[in-house]
């Protein structure tokens, strides 16, 4: 997650080096992005990690926690890989295309 930004940095000192085109612009959004799915799963992996540490301590969790946080969990982890398959798939194209 701490990467995110610098990674969005990075990628846009190259854009104003190599000029604007379609495919880098969309690559660009598409990275922009990404932050929304990172913090969601940062937040939702801390809260898998505490209830592990309850369970550990036999503490009393209510069921529904313990079965919607590891749910919530692989839904944000399967939209944050489906995001940076994008983002990578639009940066080989923008790269790979000539333009």
């Amino acid at each position: 997650t701490a990467m995110v930004p610098i990674a969005t940095s990075t990628g846009e000192q190259l854009e104003e080096r190599v000029g604007e085109s379609e495919l880098l612009e969309e690559h660009a959004e598409l990275g922009d992005a990404v932050l929304f799915t990172a913090i969601p799963l940062l937040i939702l992996a801390t809260a898998l990690w505490w209830l592990g540490r309850r369970v550990q301590r036999d503490a009393p969790i209510p069921r529904w926690i313990n079965l919607l946080v590891p749910a919530l969990a692989v839904v944000v982890a399967v939209v944050a890989i489906v995001q940076m398959v994008l983002v990578g798939h639009s940066g080989a194209e923008a790269v790979w295309s000539g333009e």
